[in-house]
């Protein structure tokens, strides 16, 4: 009796095992295409000139312009961040610039464009002489 009990048992469970692994009848695999595409354009380059106030007598306003080149793709869309203020630093002094610019949105049909900057300073009686110097940062991506 116990052999019998013990050949059903492994009866049933090879059963139970093969159906478990049986795939359903008319079951055949599908499957599906995706197309997968890349376009590799210019690496965008920024270039800078150097703005130059020259010499500015205390109490007085004084301008200057410089030109920021950016080159990239052509026709593709872009981003420009330039601050509107920069400062500029001398040994224990600053002095702040105000920034106007005219940002583009797109490189156009060559892939170049300039973007002028222009800057001011004021100064008063008290402002410290010396040099003054600091950074103005352009930062541009691909839209």
């Amino acid at each position: 009796m116990k052999k019998l009990i013990t050949l059903l048992s492994l009866t049933m469970a090879m059963t139970a095992f093969g159906a478990t692994t049986t795939p359903p009848q008319g079951n055949t695999e599908k499957s599906g295409d995706m197309n997968i595409t890349a376009t590799v354009i210019t690496p965008l380059r920024v270039n800078a000139e150097p703005m130059v106030f020259g010499k500015v007598i205390q109490g007085t306003k004084a301008t200057a312009n410089a030109n920021f080149t950016i080159t990239g793709e052509k026709g593709e869309n872009i981003t420009v961040n330039i601050p509107e203020t920069v400062t500029l630093e001398s040994d224990e002094n600053t002095l702040n610039v105000a920034i106007a610019r005219n940002i583009p949105t797109n490189l156009g049909t060559t892939g170049t464009i300039t973007v002028p900057v222009n800057g001011s300073i004021e100064t008063n009686s008290s402002t410290a002489t010396g040099e003054y110097s600091g950074t103005l940062t352009a930062r541009v991506t691909y839209n």
